[in-house]
């Protein structure tokens, strides 16, 4: 039996389960806060204007597609910088990132937080606002699991064209007309490319040239500016608006679900996939629509993915996709499922799998919050000035008990310490009390893993 007891400042604790989902995309690791999510929506989108925010008012309450493309933007900006450069030094295929991939939480874990723990903005500043994790989690194998070893191929993302060649190939795709130029946000490590409108106002596409050589496009006349019923001064003497019409669902400019798989399928072809239309995913409501299918290998699907959205209007709204592709680095041995139990409780085993398996094997039911065991007893009556935050209690940990039922044999990514990406043999460890965790299988030696700081074995 293993255990798993969380850091108190873990910025990844409360990860909700629409992000997670929406960040299968290997490059897009990172967690938006409920505040970034509108933001972005209301395409203040200060990413491609250097800072003059442009703002529109479209709801994005209500929708849950409308989150695409500026949010795969603002994903992929973030998430770049997270990956440390390094070599390889021990002889092992691959090493590791220092830095726990954000589409899992700390022990790669998929399942229910809510009112399990404080938050974590996504600027990481309120790490002493985080809440004591009040639970320690023990994993065990359930009698279902096999304890037999296996083989499993390894395959390296390799950056396929140039960000230029690439960017004009999408534009003419998409019918996105301009020249391609650095964008201002690109560094020497981690180049970023952008065609069309800087400005937010219309369609652009944009590239971040590392690891999968993800890009996606956007275009904000898919979401058109409800009317204006109140239009104010402000101080300054600019003008705004203060209130707008209440904006109405047009389920009738929706494609249809054939409609749509067909002209994803298109994109998909014209940007570098070839899938079927079996193998696409589409979902709908009257607020728009999405169509995702992923890159597979050996007959099996990974976790870099294309994506299109509709908006309101049924103009594409956003899509997304990858320059890359995997080329085979032999077969490897790999531990049994029982065995990697044990890696549940350690970040460094997790890895990241496609959208359409966490549908598949997600838990329809979410995971209650769990009382704490013993009642809390104040911490201490002494004041507390400056910045540091006030706290009555320290509540006893509860150790919750999750028993691994069953396992799933599936590719998964992982990132290397040089920003690279690889697709490992792994399983979905599935457990009680809604877990799904995905961890890789490569047996040790294979992968060279962070070193643990501080004396903490696990997060």
């Amino acid at each position: 039996m293993t255990k798993h007891n969380q850091d108190m400042n873990e910025k990844d604790f409360n990860e909700s389960i629409d992000a997670r989902l929406k960040k299968a995309d290997p490059v897009a690791h990172v967690a938006l806060n409920d505040q970034l999510v509108s933001n972005a929506t209301e395409a203040k989108a200060s990413w491609a204007s250097g800072g003059k925010s442009q703002t529109s008012s479209f709801s994005p309450t209500k929708n849950r597609f409308a989150f695409g493309a500026v949010a795969m933007a603002a994903v992929a900006l973030v998430a770049a910088p997270l990956i440390g450069l390094g070599n390889n030094s021990s002889g092992a295929l691959i090493t590791l990132s220092a830095n726990a991939p954000a589409t899992t939480n700390s022990s790669g874990s998929y399942r229910a937080t809510e009112g399990l723990g404080a938050p974590q903005d996504a600027s990481g500043a309120s790490d002493k606002m985080m809440m004591v994790n009040p639970f320690i989690y023990e994993f065990s194998a359930g009698s279902e699991l096999s304890t037999d070893t296996g083989k499993g191929h390894v395959y390296k993302a390799e950056l396929v064209g140039t960000p230029e060649s690439v960017l004009a190939k999408i534009a003419k795709a998409l019918g996105l007309q301009g020249s391609v130029t650095e964008a201002e946000y690109s560094t020497k490590e981690y180049p970023q490319f952008i065609v069309g409108s800087q400005d937010g106002k219309s369609s652009s596409a944009a590239i971040s040239w590392s690891g999968t050589g993800n890009w996606w496009f956007n275009n904000p006349l898919a979401y058109p500016q409800p009317d204006c019923l109140k239009l104010v001064k402000a101080q300054d003497g600019s003008e705004y608006c203060e209130s707008f019409a209440e904006q109405k669902p047009t389920p009738e400019l929706m494609p249809s679900k054939s409609e749509a798989v067909a002209q994803a399928l298109k994109i998909f072809k014209n940007t570098g996939l070839e899938t079927k239309a079996s193998d696409v995913t589409f979902t709908s409501n009257e607020w728009g629509a999405y169509a995702t299918a992923a890159m597979q290998v050996d007959g099996q699907v990974t976790s870099i993915e294309w994506s299109v959205s509709w908006g309101i209007n049924g103009e594409i709204a956003s899509v997304s996709g990858h320059s890359v592709k995997l080329v085979d680095q032999g077969e490897f041995n790999t531990i049994s499922a029982k065995d990697a139990v044990a890696r549940i409780s350690d970040w460094r085993y997790s890895g990241s799998i496609s959208g359409a398996l966490y549908e598949k094997y997600a838990p329809s039911v979410g995971m209650p919050a769990i009382a704490y065991e013993t009642d809390v007893a104040p911490e201490s009556s002494e004041p507390v000035t400056g910045d540091e935050v006030v706290t009555n209690s320290t509540p006893t940990p509860q150790v919750v008990k999750i028993e691994i039922t069953k396992s799933v044999s599936t590719l998964m990514s992982i990132w290397d310490s040089a920003g690279g990406t690889w697709i490992v043999p792994g399983y979905i460890m599935i457990g009680e009390q809604n877990w799904l965790t995905p961890v890789f299988s490569l047996q040790d030696g294979v992968v060279e893993l962070p070193k643990l700081e501080f004396g903490i074995e696990t997060r």
